[in-house]
This record gives C-alpha cells, structure tokens and sequence, in this order.
C-alpha cells in the first residue's frame, strides 16, 4: 500500500514567520500591536517564573509547589524564546506534526497551573511579580483581539 507523503513546509516557512513578525507593509498600528503581542506572550512565562524563584527563596513552605513552578515556567520561558528569538533552531518536523503547537499548550498550561497554585498559597505574595504575571496574562489575549480588529 502505498503511503502518502509527509507534509512539508515551504522552504522558506521561517523567513515567512520572520517576516510577518516585522513586516513593514502593516499598518503602524497592526506592527505595534504584534510586537507588543509577542513581548506580552513571552513576558507570561518570564513573570512567573520571576514570581516562583522569589517565593522559593523566601518561603520555606510549599517548597516542592515552587520549585516545579520553577521548572514548568523555565522550560516555557526557554521554549518561547527559542520559538520567537531564534526559530531556526525549531526543527521542521515539530512544526509540520503540530508538536509544537502541542507542547507550547502543555508548557503554558503547566505553567499557568503552578502560577494559580503558587499565588493562591503564598497569598499573591510578592504582589509586584503576582500583578506583573496577571498583567500578562490579561494583556495577551487584548492584545490579539486589538490586533485582529486592526487587519
């Protein structure tokens, strides 16, 4: 029987990703709003895991909660600066299986969870880093629906 080919991505698929990143053909409104997107989804992970080391030094409570909030906001903060900073390094076989899109959900998840753990259980304690991973994760999908009513 014969098998169908594998899908495959132009060769050019970055360059594509890239350049709708910083495109200079979108309005000026349309190119702020994207760059200020991708900085609002990479700054999600970023926060959190500011907000975890901080309780993990301080507490010495719930020190396994932060210390996986740790990790999962580490391994989200990698990810997405991998994806956004240098895609290149993304293989092409994660983004024709939809592996990435796969694991960039579960990191965010994780993420998120241990976020809503750890700040239920300290309080929200530091507030400035708490408010700061809020602040993210509100101006994220306003910032896609500012950007979607713009194109």
């Amino acid at each position: 029987m014969d098998e169908a080919p594998a899908a495959e991505l132009p060769a050019g698929d970055v360059d594509v990703f890239l350049d709708t990143l910083i495109n200079p053909d979108f309005a000026p409104t349309t190119l702020a709003l994207s760059q200020a997107l991708a900085l609002a989804i990479i700054l999600i992970p970023v926060s959190a895991l500011l907000f975890a080391a901080l309780n993990l030094k301080s507490r010495s409570d719930n020190r396994v909660l932060f210390i996986t909030a740790t990790i999962s906001a580490a391994l989200t903060s990698g990810m997405m600066l991998t994806v956004f900073l240098a895609p290149r390094w993304v293989p092409d076989v994660l983004r024709v299986s939809d592996m990435l899109g796969f694991t960039i959900v579960f990191l965010y998840a994780w993420t998120l969870l241990d976020f809503w753990r750890g700040a239920r259980r300290s309080g929200l304690r530091p507030r400035w880093a708490g408010c700061a991973v809020l602040l993210s994760i509100i101006a994220t999908p306003s910032l896609f629906l500012a950007m979607a009513l713009t194109i």
